[in-house]
């Protein structure tokens, strides 16, 4: 098992409000006058149960929201649209609101065996989402990787801003589990990932190897996925990095 879970960015608990269930309700900042949210909406699943794992917001005032959906049918409906539906399991998903809070698309990112979101940001023309996997998928025609051994997969995802579609995808694959807490937008469209791992992982052409039970990580990757360094951090004790 991998320690601790994400520690929220504190710029975003402070920007948007977010209110568990059910219906989970994701919210604009509130006017400072008024503490009125401009917007708000209600994100259930019909058949199942959602969780919201993220949000970000950035200078143009796009909000992405990365969750877990859950159950049988119906998978994710916010507020009385159509809902989109999967096989049962679980699945990530994203959805991205205007600054007005208008919806712009929203997506599964999901397949075969389980899927769960665990950070997302918005960065240049992406809107980056990171799951845990446990068996191969492919999304819009980019393949997700998994190792065939028992435990889990992460995998940072990069889908375009305009319209959900995925653009590519870099696995954390390794032998054992891996998973990613946070990520960050840089300046100039791309990110850094971090989280924790047990046993050795590949990121792109970059291998890692835990000293200890697991260890933390840090990857750089450029806005096309590409992976600039990824770094191990930690000891002979059980080791993760929360957040960046």
């Amino acid at each position: 098992m991998l320690p601790g879970h994400r520690a929220p960015r504190a710029a975003t608990l402070a920007a948007l409000l977010l209110a568990c269930g059910p219906p989970a309700r994701l919210a604009s900042p509130a006017d400072p006058t008024t503490q009125v949210a401009a917007w708000t909406h209600a994100i259930t699943a019909p058949g199942g149960e959602v969780a919201i794992a993220a949000v970000d917001l950035d200078a143009r005032g796009l909000v992405a929201a990365a969750m877990t959906v859950s159950g049988d049918g119906p998978r994710l409906r916010i507020d009385d649209g159509a809902p989109l539906t999967a096989a049962t399991g679980a699945d990530a998903a994203v959805a991205l609101f205007e600054r007005d809070g208008a919806l712009r698309w929203q997506r599964l990112v999901g397949g075969p065996g389980d899927q769960r979101a665990g950070a997302a940001c918005l960065t240049g023309e992406r809107v980056l989402v990171a799951i845990t996997l446990t068996a191969p998928i492919t999304v819009d025609g980019v393949v997700v990787a998994a190792h065939s051994r028992d435990g889990q997969t992460a995998a940072l995802i990069g889908l375009d801003a305009a319209d959900g579609g995925a653009v590519w995808a870099r696995p954390f694959a390794g032998n054992q589990d891996a998973g990613i807490l946070d990520v960050i937008a840089l300046p100039d469209g791309g990110a850094v990932a971090v989280g924790a791992f047990t046993g050795t992982i590949r990121v792109g052409d970059e291998v890692l190897t835990s000293a200890g039970a697991a260890d933390g990580c840090a990857v750089a990757v450029a806005a096309d996925g590409s992976v600039r360094w990824a770094l191990r951090l930690g000891g002979a004790a059980s080791d993760a990095v929360r957040a960046a």
